[in-house]
């Protein structure tokens, strides 16, 4: 028997002006093939999907073959109803029945659904990727001691030397944009969530651009200065031999440092009432000198960014900040009203801060080393004086008055008038009432400060400062200074 003939057979009549359903031969072999068009009727349930090759009739044989669809006669639009191999069902009158194809409210509801999916799924790739980072940062140092080495210098070299290039601090442009940008734009959600009728998608795009900012936010940090912050330590790097030391030790080297500081006081340009004057620049010099280190210092040489001055300085002082590294643009900002005996060494730490020395002692190490080595004497005296209170402050913590009296018997008049304009300074920021209370601002920055210093290890918080004397004691104890090297007498 003919197969194909008794399938013919089997299905509806139709296409004979009766307005039936349309139904076609089925190919014998050889007959030639041709692109899929309508091939059966409605009528007939199939038990396999719409345009699946191979469907079949209920009980019956494959329809149409599996590999191939037929040439069809054409149908008659005016009077059939045309079942498509996709699964469109079209009445005689042209209205679509059925359809596989979503309508477009639908599609834009699915294209969304997965376009917040994508969003949903980078933005937790991106923040687990910052976890698992600082999770391996705080378990292994030769991690982070790499990625100084080798990656970070890599931010340097290309947005670190684009942003250095802008003659103002990117970094406080960025905080002044956010500082605006964020409550506008909950005012400009609340008023479209008001006013709009699709609430779910202004809300969907707000949370969004927060997340994306966030995300910035948290690679940043991550990458330009959290990992840093678990390096090893800077004598093990360079090699500094580690050793206890006594106070007498400590009362030595504070000797040196006032003799050093006594003499380069006397080299210092000064106003008619006494005040310092510096003459030095206070970017590329400081650049000049941290670079000098490279030789004996790890990661100091190569790509430096340009420090650069904070333009809202007024509301640093209230901070009692002296300079401060932005991570999130790399580059090391510095305080530009403060007594400028403070401004030399306060520059070459947060340049210490850029190139990857998070530690406050390490960078006060390096910030005074730079300074020390310097060829401009103001550089020479700032390191000094900076170092000698930061020895002065800490010998004072355990010794008895006859050491505070013959210590402060080594420092000459000029030295301790600069000590003292320092204190005046921050006093009479401390009593000024700007735009905010300047004892609201401190308190609230210290906490900040504090905080995430010991929330990346910094026990102490900003008095981690005051172990760079350790460091002091370690390298220039068994050293000279640059020029007790010469022989100078001072």
């Amino acid at each position: 028997m003919d197969i194909n003939k008794e399938r013919q057979q089997s299905l509806p009549a139709g296409n004979d002006g009766s307005g039936g359903n349309v139904s076609y031969p089925l190919p014998s072999q050889g007959q030639p093939q041709g692109p899929a068009q309508p091939m059966f009727g409605p009528t007939q349930q199939l038990d396999k999907g719409f345009g699946d090759a191979g469907a079949v009739p209920h009980g019956g044989q494959p329809a149409y073959p599996a590999q191939s669809a037929p040439v069809p006669a054409a149908p008659d639009p005016a009077n059939s109803t045309v079942v498509y191999p996709n699964g469109t069902v079209v009445c005689p009158n042209g209205t679509v029945v059925y359809s596989n194809t979503p309508p477009p409210e639908e599609q834009k509801k699915k294209d969304g659904f997965f376009r917040n999916h994508k969003q949903l799924t980078a933005l937790l790739i991106v923040f687990l990727t910052c976890l698992v980072i600082n999770i391996i940062a705080r378990c292994s140092p030769g991690f982070c001691n790499w990625h100084q080495s080798q990656v970070y210098p890599l931010f340097l070299k290309t947005a670190g030397k684009l942003i250095s290039k802008i003659p103002y601090s990117f970094g406080e442009l960025f905080i002044a944009i956010l500082v605006l940008y964020i409550p506008t734009s909950l005012i400009d959600l609340v008023i479209m969530f008001i006013s709009s009728t699709r609430r779910p998608r202004v809300i969907k795009t707000f949370a969004f651009s927060y997340a994306w900012l966030a995300a910035f936010f948290c690679v940043t940090w991550t990458l330009n200065c959290s990992v840093l912050y678990h390096t090893s330590p800077l004598a093990e790097r360079c090699d500094i031999e580690v050793s206890e030391h006594t106070e007498e030790e400590l009362f030595d080297l504070g000797k040196r440092l006032a003799a050093q500081a006594n003499y380069y006081s006397g080299l210092a340009a000064r106003e008619e009432n006494g005040d310092f004057v510096l003459k030095a620049d206070p970017d590329y010099t400081a650049m000049a000198a941290v670079e000098s280190l490279g030789g004996e210092f790890r990661d100091l040489d190569g790509e430096t960014p340009k420090p650069k001055s904070i333009f809202s300085s007024t509301m640093m002082s209230q901070m009692r900040l002296r300079g401060i590294y932005f991570p999130f643009t790399l580059e090391p900002n510095y305080n530009n009203k403060m007594y400028a005996t403070m401004l030399p060494c306060a520059v070459c730490h947060e340049i210490a801060h850029s190139k990857g020395y998070m530690k406050e002692d390490e960078a006060a190490f390096i910030a005074f080393a730079a300074c020390e080595r310097s060829s401009s004497n103001d550089y020479r005296y700032s390191g000094y004086l900076t170092a000698l209170r930061i020895f002065r402050d800490r010998l004072f913590e355990s010794c008895d008055e006859k050491t505070k009296t013959e210590f402060n018997s080594l420092i000459n008049g000029a030295v301790a008038r600069d000590l003292a304009a320092e204190d005046q300074y921050w006093e009479d920021v401390a009593n000024e009432e700007l735009l905010f209370s300047s004892e609201l601002l401190a308190g609230k920055t210290d906490d900040f400060v504090n905080g995430s210093l010991r929330f990346n290890g910094q026990e102490k918080g900003r008095k981690s400062m005051e172990d760079m004397t350790q460091l002091m004691l370690d390298y220039y104890g068994s050293r000279n200074f640059t020029d007790e090297r010469t022989g100078k007498e001072l």
